[in-house]
């Protein structure tokens, strides 16, 4: 059993404007500890301060469960980052059915790559080993640690004003899987003797959970380079799934 957070808007920020007796993050604790036969809170998102919202629900071992929210371009990001970020157990669009959504959705090709990956998200899911990337024109780079390197994540479409998401596995040792659109992935080593090196990158499918590798990324379309950083380039138009094999050399 869970209970759905009606959060205030920028517009009804006042008690009686929203449903202000709701599990809202300033009162969640009071939920948690009073209702503790609730299994999970979960909140509506419709506004910018999407990680925000999701870092207040993930409080306190709240599993973070989004039953309705955006759709299109940017829930399609969102969709790739709540899983990789936070595990989440849904991410459920709202009026997917709206004639606007019908042709052409950017949800589509994601959830088309979502159920390929999924297998994948479910072995990995909770054990640390998954990150999420979500990039837009106010937040165009974002850097993080994972897997044992220092990765650096850019917006690669030209005018930035997109919002792109992705999902990073780290599968192996030097060894990861990166699913999305429209981003630019850089492996560094910081405090180390070493440097990265790609060993390879696999563009491909998975197939009832089985990968399929089908073609052997090179050259320019990776970051192999020296001038550039050692890095992946994410489809620019539409969603890809790659494996990264790393090396390290002095």
């Amino acid at each position: 059993m869970y209970v759905n957070a009606w959060l205030k808007q920028p517009t009804t920020a006042w008690p009686g404007r929203y449903p202000s007796g709701g599990p809202l993050p300033q009162v969640i604790d009071i939920w948690r500890a009073g209702a503790p036969s609730i299994d999970f809170i979960a909140p509506d998102i419709y506004f910018d301060e999407f990680d925000r919202i999701c870092k207040e629900y993930t409080r306190s071992g709240n599993p973070l469960f989004i039953p309705e929210t955006f759709g299109g371009g940017i829930g399609a990001a969102r969709a790739l980052y709540v899983f990789g970020e936070y595990d989440a157990g849904c991410f459920a669009p709202f009026g997917i059915d709206n004639e606007r959504y019908i042709a052409n959705d950017p949800l589509d090709e994601c959830y088309a790559t979502l159920k390929q990956l999924s297998p994948l998200i479910l072995r990995h899911q909770g054990k640390g080993s998954m990150r999420g990337i979500l990039l837009n024109a106010e937040t165009p780079e974002r850097e993080l640690e994972f897997g044992g390197y220092r990765i650096k994540a850019v917006l690669s479409n030209g005018n930035g004003e997109s919002t792109e998401g992705g999902i990073l596995i780290n599968t192996g040792e030097d060894e990861f899987f990166a699913a999305g659109k429209g981003i630019d992935i850089f492996f560094s080593l910081e405090g180390s003797p070493f440097r990265p090196g790609i060993n390879s990158v696999d563009e491909g499918i998975f197939k009832d959970g089985i990968w399929t590798p089908l073609r052997r990324l090179n050259g320019d379309e990776t970051h192999a380079s020296t001038w550039s950083g050692t890095g992946i380039r994410l489809p620019r138009d539409t969603y890809g799934i790659q494996k990264i094999s790393i090396y390290k050399y002095r």
